[in-house]
């Protein structure tokens, strides 16, 4: 309980935040003119929304304790607001934690209510995830109906660093190179 009210009030705090920069009513000067609340980078801001929108969500279906009015709306009126935030972000990991995220807290409430069977909620969730994979895989590499969504030019960069530190964990296994090595390194595999 703890944990979810400590995310609930910074969750909220950040959203009121980013609110103000997607409104254009920074004060504060930074590098960057982007929604991003204090988290660095629109990435980090975005993914933690959907973490936030999970949370939400889960909390407004699932708990009988949010059966106060206001409670209800609040939680309501800060989950519409983080929807809002994570498309000013433009930034595609926010959507994709919130939905997968949401879609296997509807599994779980559903198996919960026993509205539907353990075999065919194990069949639906099994067809969704291989059909969410073959389109987000396809995306990623800028194929099928979520290419201009999720293919980006970063995803290209991270697969190359990815190849790259595996390439250096298979020469150096045991003394491995050090986090402060890792850009000298990368040099000899680009």
């Amino acid at each position: 309980i703890r944990v979810v009210k400590d995310l609930v009030g910074t969750s909220s705090i950040l959203a009121v935040y980013g609110l103000v920069q997607a409104m254009n009513l920074e004060f504060i000067n930074w590098s960057q003119k982007s929604v991003f609340a204090t988290l660095g980078n629109v990435n980090f801001f975005s993914a933690f929304l959907g973490i936030s929108l999970v949370m939400n969500f889960t909390l407004l279906a699932g708990w009988k304790e949010i059966a106060n009015l206001t409670m209800r709306t609040f939680f309501i009126l800060l989950f519409l607001l983080q929807a809002f935030l994570v498309l000013k972000t433009d930034s595609i990991q926010g959507i994709v934690t919130a939905v997968v995220g949401i879609f296997l807290a509807t599994l779980l409430l559903v198996s919960r209510s026993e509205i539907v069977g353990p075999r065919k909620l194990s069949l639906i969730a099994a067809v969704f995830a291989v059909g969410a994979s073959a389109f987000g895989i396809q995306g990623l590499f800028g194929n099928g109906p979520l290419a201009k969504i999720l293919s980006q030019d970063s995803n290209f960069f991270r697969l190359d660093y990815m190849h790259a530190a595996i390439e250096m964990a298979m020469k150096n296994p045991f003394n491995g190179v050090g986090l402060d090595s890792y850009d000298t390194w990368y040099r000899d595999w680009e």
